[in-house]
């Protein structure tokens, strides 16, 4: 089989397109790097340092493909708080853009990555996640596009990047340790979430790439962590400072419809996960 990869080079996106690759199947990344790097691509499939806001350069890619997982985003919300603007046009007309090309070269099957923050405060991140969902249930309804969205929950693992302005939280405690000594929590560390290892959130992308139900589906453990309880797993000194705007107490979601539908399971424990991501050297 023939995938594309929106996001490849990214965190979550480099894990798929190794699983794909592993399987067999012939893989494009289309990534433009703002936040993934191309040392998380993987050699074996082709790399077009592209970006989705371009239609035109990035349809040709989408012909004889027989799926599209799209996770190209703008996904940190205090980055969307920051630059609205640049939050909806990646978000918002670069998801258009790929559902359009799939549109165009009759792609049997698209996977969208959306994410628990449409639970979370009214942010433009949230927003553009929920106009993600409302495209691809259009182009499902009107255009024959066969559709999913996956509401990732919190995910983490190895190859999350460090750089930019709001790292993902295992991210941040991760550099805090290395640059301070130390853990910086925002708030009191009571705040919980529904954290899932990225090899887990990789079998949800495959099963539901495989299954032809369309939908919105949460990929998730079924279980809240506090971030106290994270931290614990680091062995370091904690320190606290000030929520972030954007953050809310806690977040639940609920695993059983892709459970029952999708057959996915969550199988990585959160404490074999943070070792798992506390060896990676692969980071930037």
């Amino acid at each position: 089989m023939r995938y594309l990869v929106t996001g490849g080079a990214g965190f979550i996106g480099s894990h798929l397109v190794d699983r794909l690759q592993a399987e067999g199947h012939a893989v494009i990344v289309v990534d433009n790097l703002l936040s993934g790097s191309e040392k998380n691509v993987n050699p074996r499939v082709i790399f077009v340092e592209a970006d989705i806001r371009d239609f035109d350069e990035i349809e040709p890619f989408f012909e004889g493909c027989d799926g599209v997982f799209h996770l190209a985003a703008l996904a940190r919300t205090p980055w969307c708080i920051d630059d609205p603007k640049l939050c909806y046009e990646i978000n918002v007309m670069g998801t258009l853009n790929v559902l359009e090309a799939a549109r165009k070269h009759k792609v049997p099957r698209v996977v969208l990555t959306s994410s628990n923050v449409v639970y979370a405060f009214k942010t433009p991140y949230r927003t553009s996640k929920e106009a993600l969902e409302g495209l691809a249930s259009t182009y499902k309804d009107m255009y024959g596009v066969s559709t999913i969205c996956l509401r990732n929950s919190n995910v983490y693992g190895q190859r999350q990047s460090e750089r930019g302005p709001s790292p993902n939280v295992f991210a941040a405690l991760r550099k805090s340790k290395k640059e301070n000594g130390y853990l910086l929590l925002t708030g009191n560390g009571e705040q919980s979430r529904d954290y899932t290892h990225v090899s887990d959130i990789v079998e949800g992308h495959m099963l539901a790439m495989n299954c032809r139900v369309n939908g919105v589906y949460d990929l998730c453990t079924g279980t809240n962590h506090t971030l106290n309880k994270v931290a614990s797993y680091f062995e370091c000194p904690v320190k606290y400072t000030e929520e972030r705007p954007g953050d809310v107490k806690h977040i639940y979601q609920d695993h059983s419809p892709a459970e029952i539908i999708l057959g996915f399971k969550a199988k990585v424990h959160l404490e074999e996960g943070i070792k798992d991501f506390l060896q990676d050297t692969s980071y930037d």
